[in-house]
C-alpha cells in the first residue's frame, strides 16, 4: 500500500467487491518481496516471506481488518507454524 499506483488500484478493486457483496482474498498478506536472485529460505515460489512473528501478526492483523475479506497463508510450512 506504500506504491500509490498499487494503492489506488487495490482501492478500486476493494469498492467494486463492496459494491458487489464479494469477499476480498488476500493471496500475499505476508509476502515481503520477490525472491528474484537471493537464496530461497522457505518453500514458497515467487515471494520471499515476512519471517518475524511481529511482522506477520501486523500484516494479517491489516488484511483481516478488511471488511469481508480473508487470507490466504504462505504454503511453507514453517510459516503456518507461525500463526
Amino acid at each position: 500500500m506504500q506504491n500509490p499506483r498499487y494503492a489506488a488500484a487495490f482501492n478500486d478493486l476493494i469498492g467494486v467487491c463492496r459494491k458487489r457483496n464479494v469477499a476480498v482474498q488476500t493471496i500475499k498478506s505476508i509476502a515481503r518481496r520477490p525472491w528474484k536472485n537471493r537464496h530461497k529460505t522457505y518453500n514458497t515460489y515467487f515471494y520471499e516471506p515476512l519471517e518475524t512473528q511481529d511482522a506477520i501478526d501486523k500484516s494479517v492483523h491489516w488484511a483481516l481488518g478488511l471488511s469481508e475479506s480473508f487470507v490466504i497463508s504462505a504454503g511453507d510450512i514453517q510459516l503456518l507454524l507461525a500463526f
